[in-house]
């Protein structure tokens, strides 16, 4: 999907949307799982 869409474009600009949609991507994916995360870190610190 990413690599069809930056096909169609050329160049930079190609180059910085990619990067701005795997940024969003880790964003949203963060976002999404924040609480799972939070789960991971308290164990980790409590053990």
């Amino acid at each position: 999907m990413l690599v069809l869409i930056a096909k169609k474009k050329n160049g930079v600009t190609s180059k910085v949307f990619v990067e701005f949609l795997i940024a969003m991507s880790i964003i949203i994916f963060l976002y999404r799982n924040i609480a799972f995360i939070r789960k991971i870190l308290y164990y980790y610190t409590v053990f």
